[in-house]
């Protein structure tokens, strides 16, 4: 955030919104579930956790890099 304009910081805090809509929920936790289910050795479903903060970051981390990139 230090090397990001102040325009893109407050684009990407509200990008991460877009992981709470309605239609994407169902998604991601599908696929959470889904990849969880296959990599998993034995049956925690605590694995799929790390995909859906994966899934809620992205945005974040793609818009503060646009930022550093087009300052």
């Amino acid at each position: 955030m230090a090397f990001c304009p102040p325009e893109f910081a407050s684009l990407a805090f509200d990008a991460g919104g877009v992981t709470t809509g309605s239609l994407t929920v169902p998604f991601i936790m599908s696929m959470g579930v889904g990849v969880a289910s296959v990599t998993a050795k034995n049956s925690e479903s605590a694995n799929n956790f790390g995909i859906l903060a994966i899934a809620s970051l992205g945005p974040v981390i793609t818009l503060l890099i646009m930022g550093i990139v087009n300052k």
